[in-house]
């Protein structure tokens, strides 16, 4: 895998929306001045304003714009200000050929999750599953979630072991311990990835799984897709994010989130813990995806064993 630089103060981060439509005008704005704050230079790509429907653009704008960020050796990082839906639209029209030489910092998270993928297996690059641009929003949990995210970036995080941040709530659903390369992110992309061409490798993988504001049924349905299509028996550990807003629809016929993960684990022979903070939740960890490390399942924590950036 190709380490992109490590992210210094003074260097160029590019603001792009390959995904969907940035629907609060002052997130972008707001966002450039955080980063300028900090120490870094910005430049705010015309997905960040465009709109095309639900997207930010049209496919050829995002696919164009993330084409032309990467080819230019002036932006040292690439950040998206928002995920919502689009970026699998754009996946076979990127260059990964030119990507992968020219790597650089990419990172985001939700529908991202499709470019992590994609990223990782085609153009064999190190990507960043962190926040997007409401972590200048100020709200509680922001700063830490940046400076998590400034951490990694920077290659201060080697050895480090990423555990929970603020509420102790994360729990072991199968003991033991796995080693492998970091794949994932949101369920929801992973499963609807799954038979094309741009789904992660898992063999002998740590994957990672969160997601938003899904039914409980709906969780067990993309397990279950994920265990028939052998995806958690090939990996060789489970991390799960903390479901934030996932919920039991019937109240009478319920069956806690809890025991719908941890029999997926069973199943799979896997070690896994759920209530890992990273996605759809703050603060948040970034996850540098296509890097080596161990999972913990007793310990309920992520240790990075390879330095993510150059």
């Amino acid at each position: 895998m190709i380490r992109p630089k490590a992210l210094k103060k003074g260097m160029c981060i590019a603001l792009t929306a390959p995904s969907g439509a940035v629907r609060d005008e002052a997130v972008v704005p707001r966002y450039k001045a955080f980063l300028e704050e900090h120490g870094y230079s910005v430049r705010v790509g015309e997905t960040c304003s465009a709109r095309h429907g639900y997207l930010a653009g049209s496919d050829e704008m995002r696919t164009g714009e993330l084409n032309s960020l990467f080819a230019d050796d002036s932006v040292d990082a690439i950040f998206c200000v928002r995920g919502g839906y689009g970026a699998a639209r754009i996946l076979e029209m990127l260059d990964y050929d030119m990507i992968r030489h020219h790597p650089k910092i990419f990172t985001g998270f939700s529908d991202i999750t499709a470019l992590h993928s994609a990223l990782n297996r085609y153009s064999e690059l190190i990507t960043f599953h962190g926040p997007n641009g409401d972590v200048a929003s100020g709200n509680p949990g922001c700063d830490m979630s940046f400076s998590l995210l400034e951490r990694m970036l920077s290659g201060n995080s080697l050895n480090d072991e990423l555990s929970d941040l603020t509420d102790d709530k994360a729990v072991t659903l199968r003991e033991g311990t796995a080693r492998g390369i970091l794949c994932g992110g949101n369920m929801t992309l992973i499963a609807h990835s799954l038979g094309t061409p741009y789904e992660p490798v898992f063999d002998n993988r740590i994957l990672f799984l969160e997601d938003i504001n899904e039914a409980v049924y709906r969780v067990d349905e993309m397990l279950t897709e994920m265990r028939l299509a052998k995806v958690l028996s090939r990996c060789a550990g489970i991390v799960f994010g903390t479901f934030t807003g996932c919920r039991n629809e019937y109240e009478n016929f319920a069956i806690p989130l809890e025991e719908v993960l941890k029999e997926a684990c069973e199943k799979a022979g896997k070690p896994a813990f759920m209530n890992f903070r990273c996605g759809h939740v703050r603060p948040m960890h970034t996850l540098p995806m296509g890097v080596e490390c161990e999972m913990d399942a007793q310990k309920k924590c992520i240790k990075i064993y390879k330095n993510p950036v150059d």
